[in-house]
């Protein structure tokens, strides 16, 4: 266990040489919430802002040949894929933490009222739809390295958002007899079922995601 939250703690290291670019998305996460004047959209754009930091680490260890350093030490490939996930799960708590402060920081400042029961159902949804989009990535990311995969790891990205933004006119295509402002109030009307949902099945693909990680790891040769 210490082998991993030190490994995961490599990971926080790594993302110093980019601390730039994330302080960059995180003005613009807690500043889309001002130019959209809601702050109910600062969750989802922290979300997303995050899901863009989420690839650093593996651009950071290709480019210093970190996974031949982690081949000679006492760093089995279990401890790094798993290590990994545990960062990005750390990494995602923090940001749950920091964009419920965020939207109430701009509420405060937008005279709004900051109603935290909506401010967490917009953020649990986005959390579930952040760890679908890392449960298929960095098994992609493991498979083929940064370089390789960068594009490539960009498409379900682009994908899910895009169903995400369209997903009334999905519902209309599939011929649902429900609107998204029915399935927006069955989620308000059942939040804990909700929440309960979104962390258990976000969870239960990330631990999916990092088997499939693992099995790819083991067979690449680094």
């Amino acid at each position: 266990m210490n082998k991993l939250i030190a490994f995961a703690g490599l990971d926080f290291k790594l993302l110093r040489a980019y601390k730039i670019s994330i302080l960059v998305l995180l003005i613009w996460g807690v500043g889309m919430g001002f130019t959209m004047n809601s702050v109910n959209s600062v969750p989802s754009y922290m979300m997303v802002a995050l899901m863009l930091c989420m690839s650093y680490p593996f651009a950071v260890g290709e480019k210093n040949g970190l996974e031949t350093l982690y081949a000679t030490l006492s760093l089995n490939r279990k401890t790094v894929v798993i290590g990994r996930y545990l960062f990005v799960f750390t990494m995602e708590v923090i940001t749950m933490a920091f964009a419920v402060l965020s939207t109430w920081a701009a509420a405060m400042v937008l005279n709004e009222e900051f109603v935290l029961t909506e401010s967490l159902l917009i953020l649990f949804v986005s959390s579930g739809i952040f760890s679908m989009i890392v449960a298929i990535q960095y098994p992609i990311y493991f498979k083929m390295g940064y370089n390789k995969a960068k594009f490539v790891a960009l498409i379900p990205l682009v994908m899910i958002l895009i169903i995400v933004l369209q997903i009334q006119k999905l519902l209309e295509f599939m011929k649902w007899d429900i609107s998204l402002n029915d399935l927006l109030t069955k989620a308000m009307e059942n939040q804990v079922l909700t929440y309960a949902v979104m962390v258990l099945g976000g969870l239960l693909i990330l631990s999916l995601s990092c088997f499939v990680s693992y099995k790819f790891y083991c067979k690449k040769d680094v």
